[in-house]
């Protein structure tokens, strides 16, 4: 029996002791799960339990030569909701409601960058730390841009909500904040 098995019995048996009435005399026996357990209410939005949910960082094909397809993965896995995806373009999005799924864009700080930007732009909208120098997030280290985008920076506030609104103006469902 592997540990998370035992864990899970252990953690059953513990629910169905503690859910045991108190008889007395007589022991009753132990309640199962399905007993006590009840439904809870989901905020409006929310995945339902037989959601299949899908994550993209990018759009396939990307190009003629680009053997994935995010529409084929929907189709084939079945998936009724693309979530956490950072693909903000609006034919993609009708690509996606128009066969009857969810869409659910992705931001994060970093999101927006300015096409015009100089090359020490982004140094100067990033968080910093007591000593006034960049933060960097532990598993970005390896990653080309490393440096966390700071929404209190008046600049990148304004470029986060156009890129937000570029997701709502596109007909996006749900949106995912990642990253704090």
């Amino acid at each position: 029996m592997s540990v998370g098995v035992r864990l899970f019995t252990t953690f059953v048996v513990g629910l169905s002791l503690t859910a045991a009435p108190d008889t007395g005399h007589r022991e009753e026996p132990p309640r199962r799960i399905s007993q006590v357990a009840h439904a809870c209410q989901r905020p409006p939005g929310a995945p339902r339990a037989s959601d299949v949910i899908m994550r993209t960082l990018s759009w396939h094909p990307a190009n003629a030569k680009d053997p994935h397809d995010t529409m084929a993965a929907i189709r084939d896995f079945r998936v009724s909701r693309l979530e956490w995806a950072y693909v903000n373009n609006k034919g993609w999005i009708e690509q996606v409601k128009g066969s009857g799924r969810v869409f659910g864009g992705a931001v994060s700080a970093p999101s927006y960058v300015p096409e015009n930007r100089q090359a020490d732009w982004f140094e100067k909208v990033v968080i910093l730390n007591l000593d006034g120098e960049p933060i960097i997030a532990p598993w970005k280290r390896t990653w080309k841009r490393t440096l966390w985008g700071c929404i209190n920076n008046p600049e990148l506030e304004r470029g986060y909500l156009e890129y937000l609104k570029g997701y709502v103006d596109a007909g996006v469902d749900v949106m995912q904040r990642d990253e704090s």
